[in-house]
This record gives structure tokens, sequence and C-alpha cells, in this order.
């Protein structure tokens, strides 16, 4: 008997080959789901990433996460969550160092407890950089407060003013008071210093 076309060794699986192409269609039209990042300039020295080669622009192809990951970080509260949370514990530090240089030399003559005035003014200086935001300085915010973008900025400067003072007392407290004097003790005024350095870098 004549074989018929598709019927025999492999003419079933051809058969059900052309019957899938024909129910699924062309490729549809149109951007796709889920679009490779655009990056501006391929690197034509671009190595391979350790998970597979080079990606079609170029680039490694662990560079998309990188720009997904830089875009989560720009567009989303987690920048200001991370750098809040670093801004209060290099404050509570300084703090801590003070404190314990003041619980270990309680006396006078170890340790002026009139030093402690630098780190009141720094930490006033603290409270009064973060109580401005960024878009009050700037002038593109939904309300302008009571003084307003130029208020603003005086209010900053002397934040800044007054931070920049504390840190600067600090250092001539810690070299005029104890290391110029050659003092045996010296951790008190290395305390007051790393105390407003680390509020102030807070």
């Amino acid at each position: 008997t004549a074989s018929r076309p598709g019927v025999g060794r492999g003419g079933g699986k051809q058969r059900l080959r052309a019957v899938g192409v024909a129910l699924s269609g062309p490729p549809p039209a149109g951007p796709p789901l889920y679009p490779s990042p655009v990056l501006s300039a391929p690197s034509p020295h671009a190595r391979p990433s350790p998970g597979g080669g080079a990606a079609p622009s170029g680039y490694p192809a662990a560079c998309g996460c990188f720009v997904f990951l830089a875009g989560t970080w720009r567009g989303s509260g987690l920048r200001t969550y991370c750098t809040g949370q670093a801004g209060f514990k290099t404050f509570f530090t300084g703090w801590w160092i003070i404190i314990d240089a003041a619980v270990i030399y309680p006396r006078m003559d170890e340790f002026n407890h009139s030093y402690h005035a630098c780190g009141v003014i720094a930490t006033v200086a603290f409270l009064m950089i973060n109580a401005v935001s960024n878009g009050q300085v700037r002038g593109d915010s939904y309300s302008e407060g009571c003084l307003g973008q130029t208020g603003a900025r005086i209010w900053l400067f002397i934040g800044f003013m007054l931070a920049f003072g504390s840190l600067i007392a600090s250092m001539w407290i810690l070299f005029g008071g104890y290391v110029a004097k050659e003092k045996a003790i010296v951790y008190p005024g290395i305390a007051v210093f790393f105390q407003n350095a680390f509020i102030f870098f807070g």
C-alpha cells in the first residue's frame, strides 16, 4: 500500500507540530512585557558575567539588576529610611562615648563638666539641620512654612555654623586642654572630640 504524506514514522509528530503552530499564531506585536533596561552607551570591552555571557547591549547580564536596584533606591522611601537610621545611630554613638567618659572620670580635675557645652550645642545644631527639608530649601515644597524659603536657608545656615563651631571647639578642648598640657589622662578630650564628630557627621 502507498503511504500517505504525514503518516508513518515521524508523520504524527510533524502533524502535531503543524497544528500547534497554526493554533498559536504569529508572535504578538508590540513591546515585550518585561523590557530590558535601556543603557546609554554599551562598552566594547564588556566582560561576561559570572552567571552567563554578556547581555545583547554589550553590558554584563548583571547590570540589569544594578539598574533596577538603583531605580528602587531613588524612587522609594528606602533611601530616606536608611539615611535616617544611619544618622540616628551615629548621634547615639556620640552621646554614648561622652557618657562613658563622664562615668569613668567623674572628678572635675580629670574631666571638666563645662566641656559638655560642645555636645549640647552640636545636638541643637543636629536638630536644627534635620528640621528643614530639602523641598523647603529649594522652594518646591507644598508649604513654605512660617519663614519661607529664605528663612529656611538662614535657619539651615545657622545650624551648620553651630555644628562647625562645636566641632572646632571640641578639637581645641582635645589639644589645648589635654595634649598641650601633657595630662596623663587624655580619654575625656578624645571622647569630647568623637562625640561632636559623630553628631556632626550624623
